[in-house]
């Protein structure tokens, strides 16, 4: 029996603790790791525990391409929800590696940065045609930082670029917008996968992704716990105010990840099967790749770490779809 089976067999976290002190006494921070995490994911209250993990999960993030990347630690955990949908039964116990993913969705200025693209609010592919400038149009409307709707990106795009732009406005001064709190929308899945090789990242699995999400507690149905989604914790139920709030306006998860409820899709390496945690293969659905999280637009049971969703690999560019990344 390995180390993690026993980890993750293990149910007192006492015992745990001591698994976890051993192992920073002989160098094995990673295997510490583990053992903290299953620990708190038992007892989330026990300072001890609590303390020494989020301490050493704070050593152990690393920074890359000026973006702090969270160590999620290695081991296995309980995927799925008996209290969900069909295709997120049964739970069943999942293995993944540690790693690394990024604290937040990826931003509009990263993904230009990343792309070799102008700065927002200019920046679109080199190719251009009109479905650059759909993708660019919709970036327009919800990626800008202080945008609260999507009608009102004219004029923010106006002030951002000057008078030149829109002449026939009021002369106003150019005002110079952010575009790196929200997360950036309209990616389709052939730009996600060119973003990552460019920047020396990769997407998540869809088992990384719940593991992730889940911050290390067991079998919660919401990143921050059984607490109702309210707009207080997460970018959910606001259809009509076709807007994005920024990711950080919403506390972190207990990976110090934020954003993984509501805000945007988040594109997956897994392809979609609705049978797969059955052992079962259903081959008609090929072609879709998983994409959790959730998004603005979403009902609360559609933002709960377990929902599982998909789109085509050749989907359209839409406001509710972005991406987040590990290290490669």
């Amino acid at each position: 029996m390995n180390r993690h089976w026993r980890v993750f067999r293990q149910k007192d976290p006492g015992a745990l603790l001591g698994m976890a002190q051993e192992a920073l006494g002989n160098g094995d921070r990673a295997m510490a790791a583990s053992a903290l995490d299953r620990a708190y994911g038992l007892e989330p209250e026990h300072q001890e525990v609590a303390g020494l993990r989020q301490s050493l999960l704070d050593e152990m993030s690393r920074e890359h391409d000026g973006v702090n990347f969270r160590y999620v630690p290695g081991g296995y955990y309980l995927m799925g929800s008996d209290r969900g949908e069909a295709d997120e039964r049964p739970v069943h116990p999942v293995f993944v590696k540690p790693f690394w993913m990024a604290e937040t969705p990826v931003d509009w200025e990263w993904l230009s940065r990343g792309m070799g693209y102008q700065p927002p609010p200019c920046g679109m592919p080199e190719q251009g045609g009109f479905p650059a400038a759909l993708v660019w149009e919709i970036r327009q409307q919800y990626c800008e930082d202080a945008t609260e709707r999507a009608s009102d990106w004219h004029n923010h795009f106006y002030e951002a670029v000057g008078e030149e732009a829109w002449p026939y406005l009021p002369q106003r001064a150019p005002v110079r917008h952010g575009y790196g709190q929200k997360p950036v929308v309209a990616v389709q899945l052939d730009e996600a996968l060119q973003f990552c090789q460019r920047t020396r990242t990769r997407l998540p699995s869809e088992a990384e992704w719940e593991k992730a999400a889940r911050g290390g507690l067991v079998q919660q149905r919401y990143a921050w716990g059984e607490e109702p989604a309210t707009q207080e914790r997460c970018d959910f139920h606001r259809f009509e105010a076709f807007s994005l709030l920024p990711s950080r306006r919403f506390p972190p998860n207990g990976y110090g990840l934020f954003h993984l409820c509501g805000g945007v899709w988040e594109w997956t390496s897994t392809g979609y099967d609705a049978l797969a945690y059955r052992g079962k293969w259903s081959f008609g659905l090929a072609r879709q790749r998983v994409v959790r999280g959730g998004c603005w637009a979403d009902c609360a049971e559609a933002v709960t770490v377990s929902f599982r969703n998909s789109r085509p690999t050749e989907s359209r560019a839409n406001p509710n779809q972005g991406l987040r990344v590990c290290l490669a």
